[in-house]
C-alpha cells in the first residue's frame, strides 16, 4: 500500500448504551490516523442514539434498523461503508489512539493479509484495567489453556514479523490462521480490521448464530484469507459492566456453536489435509471437555455424562480431571450443590 493511507470505515453497532457509545465514538475519532467515517448502527434502541451522536458532526453517520441483533447490525453497517477497510468497534469498547495507524502499518508490511486483530487490555466500566491476566490470555480459552504466553502459541502456527511504526518496531504474527483457530477463537471484533473484499467474500457475520458469533466469523474468514495478530494492546475491552448479561445456559450454547462453526470453516477447505484434520479433531475434543465441565458447573449431571461420552467417542483420553468429572456426574444434584457451596466458602490464597 503506497501513497496516502487507505480509507477506513468504522462500524459501531449499539442497542442503547448511549453514554458508553459516546466514549467509543470519541476514541475512534481520536485516532492518529483518522478514519474516513464512523457509522453508528442503532439496533432498535429505546434510548435516543441519534441525539447521542449528533454532537460529533458529519464524520459520524447514524443508521437505524429495528432490531435483529449485533451481527446483523454489523453487517448492515459494513454494507453502507465506503472505505477500503472495515474496522469494527463495539459500543462498550475503546481504542488506543494509535490503533488504526499501527494496524495499517502491519498491512503495508504484509499486503497479502485480508484481516488483522490487535491484543487488548481488559477494563471495567470506568476504563480501569482488571487485575491478573490480561489480553489474549484473559479473554480467550485457547490462549489460557495453552499454558504459556500467547506469543508461543502464535509462533507455532504463524510467521513472526517486525512492523515498523512511528513508535518503532512492533511485533506481529502473520499467515494462515485456519488450523490455529481450531484451538478456539483469538480475535475480538473490536480489535479487527478487515479488507472490504475479504468481508464480502465471507458475506459478513452469520446472523443465525446468537452466541459464538466471533468464533464463527473469524474462523470462516481465516479459511479464505491470511491474517495477522498484532501484539500491541490497542483495544480496551470492557468486561463485567451492567449491560452485559451472563446466562449459564448461554455458555452451553456458545460451546455447541463453536463446534458448529468449526464444521462450517472445515467445509470451506474440504477435503482437509492431514494436519487440518488433526487440528479439527483436537479442537473438537477440547470443546467437548469444556462442555462437560460447563454442564457440571450448571448442576446438569446427565448432560455432563453425555458430553464426556462424546469426548471419549472423539478419541479423548481419561485423565484425572475428566475421571473426577465422571465421578461427580454420578452424584445427586443436591449433593453437587452442597459441594459447590463448600468450595465457594473456602478462602482462596491471597484473600
Amino acid at each position: 500500500m503506497s501513497g496516502p493511507p487507505p480509507a477506513v470505515s468504522v462500524v459501531i453497532p449499539t442497542r442503547d448504551r448511549a453514554v458508553l457509545l459516546r466514549e467509543a465514538v470519541a476514541s475512534a475519532l481520536a485516532q492518529t490516523l483518522a478514519p474516513a467515517e464512523v457509522i453508528v448502527v442503532d439496533d432498535g434502541s429505546s434510548e435516543d442514539i441519534r441525539a447521542a451522536t449528533a454532537g460529533f458532526g458529519s464524520q459520524v453517520r447514524y443508521l437505524r434498523r429495528e432490531g435483529g441483533g449485533q451481527s446483523a447490525a454489523r453487517n448492515f453497517g459494513a454494507e453502507a461503508a465506503a472505505g477500503e477497510w472495515i474496522a469494527m468497534l463495539d459500543s462498550d469498547d475503546l481504542w488506543e489512539p494509535a490503533k488504526l495507524e499501527r494496524q495499517l502499518a502491519l498491512h503495508r508490511a504484509a499486503p497479502d493479509l485480508g484481516w488483522s486483530v490487535t491484543d487488548c487490555l481488559v477494563v471495567d466500566e470506568l476504563g480501569r484495567p482488571h487485575r491478573g491476566a490480561q489480553g489474549f490470555e484473559r479473554v480467550f480459552a485457547a490462549a489460557s489453556e495453552h499454558g504459556g504466553p500467547v506469543e508461543r502459541l502464535l509462533a507455532a502456527h504463524l510467521d513472526r514479523l517486525a512492523v515498523l511504526t512511528a513508535a518503532g518496531e512492533r511485533i506481529a504474527y502473520v499467515g494462515d490462521a485456519f488450523e490455529l483457530l481450531f484451538r478456539g477463537n483469538l480475535a475480538l471484533p473490536s480489535s479487527a480490521l478487515v479488507h472490504r473484499d475479504a468481508w464480502h467474500q465471507v458475506r459478513g457475520f452469520d446472523a443465525s448464530f446468537h452466541s459464538a458469533t466471533d468464533t464463527e466469523f473469524f474462523h470462516r474468514l481465516a479459511a479464505v484469507r491470511p491474517g495477522g495478530f498484532l501484539l500491541d494492546r490497542l483495544t480496551r475491552y470492557r468486561l463485567g459492566h451492567g449491560s452485559q448479561v451472563s446466562v449459564p445456559a448461554r455458555s452451553v450454547e456458545k460451546i455447541r456453536n463453536a463446534m458448529r462453526s468449526a464444521e462450517v470453516a472445515a467445509a470451506l477447505r474440504a477435503p482437509l489435509p492431514p494436519s487440518a484434520r488433526a487440528a479439527f479433531a483436537d479442537g473438537r475434543r477440547r470443546l467437548l471437555r469444556r462442555l462437560a465441565w460447563t454442564h457440571l458447573a450448571n448442576f446438569e449431571p446427565g448432560p455432563a455424562t453425555a458430553a464426556l461420552a462424546e469426548y471419549r467417542a472423539a478419541g479423548g483420553r481419561w485423565d484425572p480431571a475428566t475421571l473426577a468429572w465422571r465421578a461427580l456426574a454420578l452424584l445427586p444434584v443436591p449433593v453437587l450443590r452442597g459441594l459447590h457451596a463448600v468450595k465457594r466458602a473456602v478462602p482462596r490464597p491471597g484473600r
